[in-house]
């Protein structure tokens, strides 16, 4: 549930301020941002991804956030050590141990925050190879336009939309 409760609780949030007459605004989850409308001088909303690292609060990125979620799923902010190793809460369902795929965040930028949310989560278990390849079938498949950045070990940035075929 936690790779989409925020971002389906986004998405009715919007529908209902919507629905009450709101014509803009942005909905803050904590790493699932959703922007509707146009800031307070009729531009762009920006939403800053930080650099994934405990305890630092510099951008890494900035978008520009225009009718869209900005979900961010990440290893950096919720994990303990025991014995040398880091144990994160993004568990991998093949081994059931936190996922080990090179990544520190993946975060994924479309219409919907719910999949954007679950999308996040699954792209950062898969790697950035297999989960370009990933993203690239669901948005053939479901006619979706997706975007996401992959954020490595190394602070090495992928952008899905610039990646060449794995």
């Amino acid at each position: 549930v936690g790779a989409f409760a925020k971002g389906f609780i986004a998405d009715k949030l919007r529908d209902r301020l919507i629905s009450e007459g709101a014509r803009s605004g942005i909905i803050n989850l904590g790493g699932n941002v959703l922007c509707f409308g146009k800031d307070t001088d009729g531009g762009s909303f920006e939403v800053g991804i930080r650099r994934p690292e405990p305890g630092v609060s510099d951008y890494i990125l900035k978008l520009k956030a225009d009718d869209v979620s900005v979900v961010t799923a990440g290893i950096y902010e919720r994990y303990f050590e025991y014995e040398g190793r880091m144990y994160h809460h993004i568990i991998d369902p093949k081994t059931g141990y936190p996922s080990e795929s090179g990544l520190l965040s993946v975060t994924v930028v479309g219409e919907s925050s719910a999949i954007c949310d679950a999308l996040a989560t699954t792209l950062l278990i898969k790697g950035t190879d297999k989960g370009l390849s990933y993203l690239r079938q669901y948005n053939e498949e479901f006619e979706g336009s997706y975007e996401a950045y992959f954020i490595d070990e190394e602070m090495k940035v992928t952008d899905s939309k610039d990646a060449g075929d794995p």
